[in-house]
């Protein structure tokens, strides 16, 4: 017999020899394999089981193969940090915090944030199969970025650490603190609504777009949101006759079904429609068509972007009975809020379109076609916008009747942004409406606020 054959005791396998060991002999008109051989038969079944288990994405059921830790370790992170952590109903601490898991399986979690001053952040996280590791995992950290209620003001203070690694952290100050609060961040008092008065609007604030390539409008966002406070607030409009998009919410296609298809169904003979827009604006360099920029937008291709004539053709074709458009944004591309394709030169565009010869709409817009339309960093807000939101308080209210019109407001707006951009940020910057004072008739009174404020 071949000493290194299996004897016929199953479980006494003499160990292989260096020149032998992947060999096979004839034990009683039998073969046999080596315990090396039957080793490596065995292993590869185990794998063969795990490869399928791994490439179908479930779960073995005869045995449970699971490779490394059952539970689940991530980090919650936020900026600002400190926020308050919320899992399934349980707070887990303040961020950055740890959340850890030991349950294993499939599973859905879902996650607050909440911070003093901020909008809160709800999301829905899945435990996903990760082939690899065999088993269900989420990521090592979720980064939450958090946006300042409109009645709050962000500042910039040092970071709590070692001098050589300090740097600006974000925080917020509480409107009630006059030192820091910017007068327009505190939003007025709900007036009484008017039973008279059908209004709606669409308010588009993009501040972070997707593609890397276009800059940060830095309080577009902010803006849109003290905006829509104001409407309701002091317009008298409820929030379920308004639309906010803001950043990922404001793509070409959100753009074009609310304001081709929302809107339309919410507007009759009697009704006021407003719109907001604060973002970035673009010019065709051949033609000098102008374009808003959608968050998917890029001003190389027209196709991405929401033509202005367009906005006005729509808007005219509403059975409303009057259309009040506000454009903190620019078109020369001469940076500020505006973008221009790659290669182009600033150029002469304009925010004016024949459409506006109709009787119905109204447009006031942040700059001339050569300027640009300011940030406004002392108050957090765009230069057009922060007076806009004054005006909106009662500092345009002329003749003290207790609401607010359109020429009123753009008479104030258009004084108070040439001299603070003039004076404060040394270059021009002179609102426009269309049409102008001169031929806007008799919608030059209409009321954007309502009495009794």
């Amino acid at each position: 017999m071949n000493p290194r054959a299996f004897s016929t005791n199953r479980y006494d396998w003499p160990l292989p020899q260096a020149s032998h060991s992947y060999s096979t002999s004839l034990v009683t008109g039998r073969s046999s394999l080596t315990r090396w051989s039957a080793f490596r038969l065995c292993m590869g079944a185990v794998l063969t089981g795990a490869l399928a288990v791994s490439l179908s994405g479930c779960q073995y059921s005869p045995m449970r193969v699971v490779h490394g830790d059952p539970s689940v370790r991530s980090v919650i992170k936020t900026d600002p940090p400190g926020a308050k952590i919320t899992v399934d109903g349980r707070e887990i601490g303040r961020s950055p915090v740890t959340f850890l898991d030991k349950s294993g399986g499939r599973k859905t979690y879902v996650i607050t944030v909440e911070k003093e001053g901020y909008h809160a952040v709800t999301r829905t996280l899945k435990r996903n199969w990760d082939s690899m590791q065999l088993m269900y995992r989420l990521d090592p950290i979720y980064y939450y970025s958090l946006t300042a209620l409109p009645g709050t003001k962000e500042t910039m203070v040092a970071s709590p650490r070692r001098q050589e690694e300090q740097r600006p952290v974000r925080r917020i100050q509480p409107v009630g603190r006059e030192a820091w609060a910017s007068i327009v961040d505190k939003i007025p008092p709900a007036r009484q609504p008017d039973s008279d008065r059908d209004a709606v609007a669409i308010v588009i604030g993009i501040s972070k777009y997707r593609e890397d390539v276009i800059p940060r409008v830095r309080y577009a966002k902010r803006d849109a949101d003290t905006v829509a406070a104001y409407l309701e607030a002091v317009g008298g409009i409820p929030r379920s006759k308004m639309k906010v998009l803001r950043d990922e919410q404001a793509t070409l296609s959100d753009l074009t079904a609310y304001i081709e298809e929302w809107l339309p169904r919410r507007v009759s003979s009697d009704t006021t429609v407003f719109v907001y827009y604060a973002g970035h604006g673009t010019p065709d360099p051949v033609t000098g068509k102008a374009f808003l920029v959608p968050y998917d937008g890029h001003p190389d291709f027209s196709s991405k972007l929401y033509p202005l004539d367009r906005l006005y053709e729509k808007l005219d074709e509403l059975p409303a009975k009057e259309v009040v458009v506000m454009l903190d944004s620019c078109f020369s591309g001469a940076q500020g809020r505006s973008v221009l394709p790659s290669g182009a030169r600033p150029l002469v565009t304009t925010v004016e379109n024949p459409v506006l010869a109709s009787q119905k709409l109204a447009v006031l817009a942040a700059a001339t076609g050569t300027q640009i339309s300011s940030d406004y960093d002392e108050e957090q807000h765009g230069l057009f916008t922060y007076f806009l939101l004054k005006g909106l308080r009662g500092d345009a209210d002329q003749d003290k009747s207790g609401s607010v019109d359109v020429a009123e407001l753009f008479k104030y707006v258009s004084k108070s942004v040439k001299k603070v951009a003039a004076e404060e940020l040394n270059r021009d910057q002179t609102p426009v409406l269309h049409p102008s004072l001169e031929n806007i008739g008799s919608r030059g009174k209409v009321p954007i606020t309502i009495g009794g404020g």
